[in-house]
């Protein structure tokens, strides 16, 4: 099979997406606000109030007991209160990295075994006058988001085919994970080159590759982005 680089995939992306993009910015809709909100929650490493400020009012009575426990001075009571976070049924895999940000700021790290395994994947990639990033997930979420304004977002749902296709990315970012740099980078990425943050229980890391190298991981975010919109068009069929 040919190999296509993400940005060729792309390049058919931002004109589809920038149709619509178009037609939001005439009906007054400030979409770089938006999606800068949006975008920054990919990353699941906002504090505890920051959370608690984008969660519906009520929905995280545990978290909210965590805040103001360590606000307080009440450390043990904040951690026990962040445990029962991550005893929570099907717990969203970006819920649990917050709780786990939040333990690791109390002074608690997460088990050996469980510390470096890569729960999610952001994958960035700057083009000219656009930028797109895939963010993949543990739980079997994905959202694919444009800085234009497009949302594509996948739930966990049991499909085979496209769980395969996460699993893949993810599997590819943990095998970068002993060369990426550390923490998660907030500069602007360099031109031609694609960033991934590989989202861990012990914190962020960043690993930066040219856009053009034949990296694993270049094929598998490329076959979800194919997949996401293959499945965007088929839904726009149907509806």
């Amino acid at each position: 099979m040919r190999y296509l680089t993400p940005a060729v995939v792309l390049v058919v992306l931002i004109v589809w997406w920038g149709l619509s993009w178009r037609a939001r910015r005439s009906a007054g809709v400030d979409n770089g606000d938006r999606m800068a909100i949006l975008w920054e929650l990919l990353f699941a490493d906002q504090s505890l109030a920051s959370f608690l400020s984008s969660a519906p009012a009520g929905t995280w009575p545990e978290f909210q007991a965590a805040l103001e426990a360590s606000q307080q001075g009440r450390n043990q009571e904040a951690v026990a209160a962040l445990q029962r976070v991550l005893t929570t049924p099907n717990i969203e895999t970006r819920t649990a990295l917050v709780a786990w940000g939040a333990l690791r700021g109390l002074g608690v790290a997460p088990p050996s075994g469980e510390a470096d395994v890569v729960r999610g994947v952001v994958y960035e990639i700057p083009i000219d006058g656009d930028a797109v990033v895939l963010a993949v997930y543990q739980d079997g979420r994905a959202r694919l988001y444009s800085r234009r304004g497009k949302t594509l977002v996948w739930e966990a749902t049991g499909v085979t085919d496209m769980t395969q296709l996460l699993s893949r990315v993810l599997a590819d970012g943990q095998a970068l994970l002993a060369t990426a740099g550390p923490e998660r980078k907030r500069t602007p990425i360099p031109r031609g080159t694609c960033r991934a943050t590989l989202l861990t229980f012990g914190g962020s890391r960043t690993f930066e590759h040219k856009a053009s190298d034949r990296a694993a991981i270049n094929f598998s975010v490329n076959e979800v982005i194919k997949a996401f919109t293959a499945k965007e068009k088929e839904s726009g069929r149907e509806s």
